[in-house]
């Protein structure tokens, strides 16, 4: 009989135990926004690549939300506000703000792990370093070096003071501190090179660290080192692309594949492909899609690519444009695809929620004014869901934004943004006045090759 009840108990153990392990595969996030610009608390792996969203309280501002996110650092914003956070697994994290006075307010109230904290803290003095430092370009490089380095130890420093961190948290986020170091090193290396010349050793430390040799763990905890790796595999493709005469997103992607760890590889691919529109933007789809099988072991990523592939075999240059049909405009009325024959057309894909398609506001407002009684019209069409409606009128308003507005009809399942295979923005796309595709993924209006292209076809 007491054998019996031991074997009892045992089980019991257990089975709390395993129910105490499965409440640990979540994150809770909580807290309180004040003064919010929008209903949204966005998620994102990268910025401006949302991956989840948590309702805000319109009238508290409160949120809370059950993620089930692979362990790491998040970036998280409401309008055009945000803070990096650390989501660990079976920990509840809990964010207090206010979004008109956003830094100086950001408090983390709950956090077993010590880490948001600490993180605040950091991004708070982020701009205290840099104005008493003032790492600038234009200076002498070992006047830069100088600058970038005392950062760098006063980051460690501050990490020093954050006694109650985890052990293994404070010895990754030792070497995030050297890599923010390298980071900020090798960008002098833009300017340099066009204004000055920079001493053999100036370069010395960036060398040293073997980047062919890619660390798994630090390429997921750090930004900077993942920075680091990206910025040594763009150099190698721009090699290639001298070498074998293809496009650049060709040539990084054949470079990816030469990454000896799966998992990187994967992370990689997949960012350039999807995340950064490689896939969209190669000249040989055909070709980028057979590497990047090659590259992926990730089924699911493998399918994306595949079906983003069939897609883009339908919109390539010369073939009728997939169309869209009345589509609300901003002035009144409906306005499709068909209406807009005649002429070239220019489309912006955005929406108000995505940072870089609000800074390319100013430059499209430049460029509509550039080409005014030209033979092209220009149409904005938001992605906006539903829900923001009147965010994206006002905004219209606020920004004085020119040309034709249109409303999609149901944001990111639009017909049409389906057909044309837009999984991110902006994105933007040159049509003639037959409506055939021109370019598929055309410059954006804060590049200059945008004036080229037009050139390209007397617009």
């Amino acid at each position: 009989m007491k054998s019996i009840k031991i074997i009892v108990i045992s089980l019991l153990v257990v089975t709390i135990l395993g129910c105490s392990q499965k409440e640990k595969e979540y994150t809770i996030l909580s807290g309180t926004i004040d003064n919010a610009t929008d209903n949204d608390l966005i998620i994102s792996a990268f910025i401006g690549n949302p991956i989840d969203t948590i309702m805000i309280h319109s009238e508290t501002g409160k949120f809370r939300d059950t993620l089930h996110l692979t362990e790491g650092k998040y970036y998280i914003n409401n309008g055009l506000k945000g803070t990096w956070v650390y989501l660990a697994k079976g920990n509840e994290v809990t964010i207090q703000v206010d979004i008109d006075d956003f830094f100086a307010s950001i408090e983390c109230t709950k956090d077993d792990t010590g880490i948001n904290q600490y993180l605040i803290t950091k991004n708070r003095h982020r701009g205290d370093l840099l104005q008493k430092y003032k790492p600038y370009f234009n200076v002498a490089e070992q006047e830069y070096k100088t600058a970038i380095n005392n950062i760098r130890k006063a980051k460690d420093s501050l990490l020093l003071t954050m006694g109650d961190l985890p052990e293994t948290y404070r010895n990754k986020e030792q070497r995030n501190i050297y890599y923010e170091y390298l980071d900020r090193l090798k960008d002098y290396e833009r300017y340099a090179f066009k204004k000055n010349k920079v001493s053999p050793d100036f370069f010395s430390e960036l060398h040293h660290e073997n980047l062919d040799s890619i660390h798994t763990k630090d390429y997921f905890f750090s930004i900077a080192y993942r920075k680091l790796i990206l910025w040594d595999i763009e150099r190698k493709a721009r090699e290639l692309v001298e070498k074998e005469a293809i496009d650049i997103q060709l040539a990084t992607i054949k470079t990816i594949n030469q990454v000896q760890d799966q998992q990187v590889k994967n992370s990689l691919v997949y960012r350039k492909a999807i995340i950064e529109k490689g896939m969209v933007s190669t000249k040989n789809h055909k070709e980028y899609y057979t590497v990047f099988k090659e590259a992926s072991s990730n089924a699911k990523d493998i399918q994306k690519v595949t079906i983003l592939y069939k897609q883009l075999k339908k919109i390539q240059k010369g073939n009728l444009s997939p169309t869209f049909y009345n589509y609300e405009d901003y002035e009144g009325g409906a306005v499709s695809l068909e209406d807009l024959k005649g002429k070239y057309v220019y489309l912006d894909i955005w929406a108000t929620w995505c940072m870089p398609c609000v800074k390319e506001v100013p430059h499209l407002k430049k460029i509509i004014k550039q080409y005014d009684g030209k033979d092209i019209t220009f149409v904005s069409i938001s992605l906006d869901k539903r829900k923001d409606y009147e965010k994206w009128r006002a905004m219209i308003k606020e920004e004085a934004m020119t040309g034709i507005q249109l409303f999609a009809d149901d944001a990111f399942n639009s017909k049409f943004a389906i057909d044309y295979s837009i999984v991110s923005i902006p994105r933007f796309i040159l049509l003639d006045p037959e409506g055939e595709i021109i370019n598929n993924n055309a410059p954006r209006p804060s590049d200059p090759e945008l004036v080229a292209l037009f050139d390209t076809n007397n617009i």
